[in-house]
């Protein structure tokens, strides 16, 4: 055409526009590029809870049937948090919730095999209320063997032998060593159906983007594997595990008496070590730290500290904070939806004060003294708590508040008000 076109006028004008839409498709290109990048892309062996899963498995395999080959793998497995995905209490309570829960796509991450194949991921499945009453063998199931390791009739493995393939079809698949298989499940954006839209796009759990943003920092290449399926354990610990939990955070505390202030300063640092993800993980709606610290004197008292007003140009870090009321305690959470900015529109998200990998973070107070607690011999303490759900929301869902709230460490210290220091006492724990 432009080659036949008599005009030159109009001969520049499509050569330009030629060239302008050949510079948008390759903006959109590399653009497009860029963003699968920083979004990384799963297999799709799981979809993020949009849809449930069908493995076209040959009739009659089942879990105990893998069992017979793979004793060890699933006696873990049985005793696994997976394999009471769909019908533990927690779950049930939170799925049940008439405002918050009771959405397809809940099933599909909690038991992969429901019937719900038609459903879209936020519709309410059909007789939801008969669910745990019937307790179908997909719920019990949870996420199970064939979950994980059956697509199209095959057993999927990282590696194939001819053992393997003598017991059954297998095809290789490298991807389930991978971080991202992973995050087919555990990094995901629905939210309950009464946050308003513009919540919807963010993630609710980004444990794999966490883990990425790691690996590119420390320059590693840490897998969800490495701390979760440690050795080929497929009872697979996390979130819900207290000695994984405690052995990856640490509580230290440091009392000391300020003569100058008349108070006793105190320094409390929380760590956490060998985790790729922000701490605490999964689904920040839910799960977080709390730091509660404290003084009382020798019959166990809570000190009240002194009302008065610290000097002028106190020489103490910025970050120092002059307790009014103790015990004193530290959120670390990360909020979404209504729960982050309240029910005011205009009002700012609250902050994400999820530890980072690696992260040492500290918390400085002073307690000033009365005069009648002077020249006493004080006790500081400080614990760590780690909750696996809201002790209102656990209330409110009829659970048991103690079983989701552990106390994982506590450190105490004596400090002489009005005398030399302080020394520690024993009662880490």
């Amino acid at each position: 055409m432009i080659a036949s076109c008599k005009n030159p006028t109009v001969r520049g004008a499509v050569a330009v526009t030629l060239v302008v839409a050949a510079g948008s498709v390759w903006s959109i290109y590399q653009t497009h590029g860029m963003l699968q990048m920083v979004h990384p892309e799963t297999p799709l062996l799981f979809d993020h809870g949009l849809t449930s899963l069908n493995s076209q498995a040959s009739p009659g395999w089942t879990n105990e049937q893998c069992g017979t080959c793979h004793q060890s793998e699933f006696q873990q497995w049985s005793h696994s948090k997976h394999a009471e995905a769909g019908s533990n209490s927690n779950f049930q309570a939170q799925f049940l919730e008439a405002v918050a829960g009771r959405a397809q796509w809940c099933l599909n991450c909690h038991a992969p095999f429901n019937h719900g194949a038609l459903n879209h991921a936020s519709m309410e499945p059909e007789d939801v209320d008969e669910l745990f009453v019937s307790k179908p063998d997909w719920l019990v199931a949870g996420v199970d063997c064939l979950s994980c390791h059956v697509r199209d009739g095959q057993v999927l493995g990282t590696r194939v032998t001819d053992l393997g393939l003598a017991a059954h079809p297998m095809r290789r698949a490298p991807e389930l060593g991978t971080p991202e298989f992973c995050g087919g499940c555990h990094q995901f954006a629905h939210k309950p159906r009464q946050f308003p839209d513009a919540f919807r796009g963010r993630l609710q759990q980004a444990s794999l983007e966490e883990l990425i943003a790691q690996n590119r920092v420390a320059d590693e290449e840490m897998r969800c594997h490495d701390c979760h399926l440690a050795a080929g354990n497929h009872k697979m610990p996390g979130g819900y595990d207290r000695e994984l939990v405690t052995d990856a955070l640490s509580l230290s505390l440091n009392a000391t008496w300020r003569s100058d202030l008349s108070a006793i300063q105190l320094v409390v640092s929380v760590s956490v070590h060998g985790v790729g993800h922000r701490v605490p993980g999964g689904e920040h709606f839910f799960r977080f730290l709390s730091v509660r610290t404290t003084l009382h004197d020798a019959s166990g008292e809570i000190i009240i500290p002194a009302n008065q007003d610290m000097p002028a140009g106190l020489e103490t870090p910025i970050t120092i904070l002059v307790l009014e009321e103790l015990p004193r305690v530290e959120e670390i959470r990360k909020r979404l939806g209504d729960f982050e900015r309240g029910k005011e529109a205009d009002a700012a998200p609250t902050p994400d004060t999820r530890l980072n990998p690696n992260e040492t973070r500290t918390f400085e107070y002073l307690i000033p003294l009365r005069t009648i607690d002077r020249n006493k011999l004080l006790e500081a303490q400080t614990s760590l708590w780690y909750h696996v759900l809201d002790p209102e929301e656990a209330k409110g869902f009829r659970l048991p508040v103690e079983e989701l709230s552990w106390e994982l460490h506590r450190v105490s210290k004596e400090v002489a008000a009005g005398g030399a220091g302080s020394q520690s006492i024993d009662k880490e724990r």
